[in-house]
């Protein structure tokens, strides 16, 4: 089972969205954009 969250990115800080972005994909969280909406985001983390 995957698990899913949907994650609201402040536009203001992209560089720390950067930043948070790669901390999650260190810990095996793999994002994409949510469709239509530029600043949202899906995360799924495969199974362990």
């Amino acid at each position: 089972m995957l698990e899913l969250m949907h994650f609201q990115v402040d536009a203001q800080f992209p560089l720390s969205l950067l930043h948070f972005l790669n901390f999650l994909a260190a810990q095996g969280w793999e994002s994409m954009p949510a469709s239509g909406e530029p600043h949202r985001y899906l995360l799924k983390r495969p199974r362990r």
